[in-house]
């Protein structure tokens, strides 16, 4: 192939100008030579009038990214002794399996070599209506990435191909949970995932008007340097503000000493923290409120505990043999 006049004159586009040797990839490997100067437009002519491949019907890639009809192959990063994969449309397509964990199951997707991961997602979605932005495809544990194609991630050809992708969910960024408020009304809102839990609180107290000093998700008390995603926290779930600590008396003989608690904790938690400040081991303890006596297991609000309410402690006795 030679050179253009503007080569000639212009040492630049001279250089630009070289002939390079580019081998194509197919079901063999197909060597042209061509100035890196031209488009890959250019280089599929070329395979055309070697191997009588449409030119509407090639596919050429590099790194596994698809070359545009309308670059240079020195923009492309193509210099010399350079093997692209190309693909004629027409190739067999070929049968991919996706396992989809949450739902349980496998579906079948048929594919060629040449497509990327993009668009073997289109083709999921446009199976089973799953929007492609929802979750991430893995190959050998690995997240595969989109623009790349299935032969060149070695998913599709090779001894060793498995032919099976795994679907993983995308986390939700934003999320919608309920938080049950001290009045036992529910509100609404809304939280991103990275939140922490001092963040959240933020939010609640700007939905409630007061203080939010404490937040629960199910039996946990939850920490404020922790995030929601830490706690597994999901659109629906249900938060709820735990009620400032209540202050009660403890009675023993002559003595009362003041105790701050949360209504929420047990019994057993009460005496764990009297053991702590009286000295009086949890197993020998026998507290009593109103005439009932406490159960280690129970809540201290299944007893009616209130503010500055009093609570009768006395040492069981223990029988040694």
């Amino acid at each position: 192939m030679e050179a253009s006049d503007e080569m000639i004159s212009n040492p630049t586009a001279q250089q630009e100008g070289e002939e390079i040797n580019i081998s194509l990839r197919i079901t063999k490997t197909v060597s042209v030579k061509i100035n890196k100067s031209e488009t890959v437009g250019r280089l599929k002519t070329l395979l055309s009038q070697e191997e009588g491949i449409q030119e509407c019907l090639q596919h050429l890639f590099l790194d596994g990214i698809r070359l545009e009809n309308d670059k240079r192959l020195v923009d492309c990063g193509i210099y010399g002794n350079t093997t692209l994969n190309a693909y004629d449309e027409n190739s067999v397509p070929l049968r991919l399996s996706v396992k989809i964990p949450s739902a349980k199951r496998t579906v079948m997707v048929d594919v060629r070599a040449q497509d990327t991961i993009k668009t073997v997602k289109s083709y999921i979605e446009a199976k089973e209506n799953i929007p492609s932005d929802q979750y991430t495809l893995f190959y050998n544990g690995k997240p595969v990435e989109e623009d790349k194609t299935l032969a060149f991630l070695e998913i599709i050809g090779g001894s060793n191909s498995t032919r099976l992708l795994h679907m993983i969910s995308n986390p939700r960024d934003t999320l919608k949970v309920s938080v049950k408020t001290l009045t036992a009304e529910t509100v609404v809102t809304e939280l991103r995932m990275l939140y922490t839990i001092l963040d959240v609180k933020s939010v609640v107290e700007s939905k409630v008007g007061y203080p939010v000093m404490s937040l629960a998700f199910g039996e946990k008390q939850l920490k404020d340097s922790k995030t929601v995603s830490y706690y597994n926290i999901v659109d629906g779930s249900i938060l709820e503000i735990v009620p400032p600590a209540t202050q009660i008396f403890i009675k023993w003989g002559e003595k009362s000493t003041c105790f701050q608690v949360f209504l929420w904790e047990s019994v057993k938690n009460l005496k764990e923290a009297i053991f702590k400040t009286l000295g009086l081991p949890v197993h020998v303890q026998k507290l009593v409120f109103e005439g009932k006596t406490l159960d280690d297991s129970q809540e201290l609000a299944s007893y009616g505990l209130r503010k500055d309410s009093n609570i009768q402690l006395s040492a069981k006795l223990v029988h040694v043999t």
